[in-house]
């Protein structure tokens, strides 16, 4: 097994990172469970909708805006999904059948 040569300082950032998302997972999902559970027992639609928007806007924030913020961090580009698909297609051409 090799040692863990991350700097404490990385280490440190990560972990508020992650505590941080936690945070604001906790806290849509708090909002999630109050407008659904308001929604239920006053019979109002719209408080169900906005459950929804809110569940919506965990995974934005959670997971595409995480995203982008980690590549900034690294210096990588955007994925390109379209030239990725073409690969993945070109891939798939050059293989042998399986049978």
């Amino acid at each position: 097994m090799s040692k863990d040569k991350t700097p404490a300082e990385i280490k440190a950032a990560r972990r508020r990172r992650e505590r941080n998302r936690m945070w604001i997972g906790g806290g849509f999902l708090a909002l999630w469970w109050a407008l659904f559970i308001l929604g239920l027992a006053t019979g109002q639609d719209w408080f169900l909708w906005a459950g929804w928007l809110a569940v919506s806007a965990e995974v934005v924030v959670l997971y595409g805006l995480h995203e982008k913020v980690l590549r900034k961090i690294a210096g990588r580009p955007a994925v390109d999904y379209g030239r990725l698909r073409k690969l993945e297609k070109a891939e798939i051409k050059g293989r042998p059948e399986e049978d």
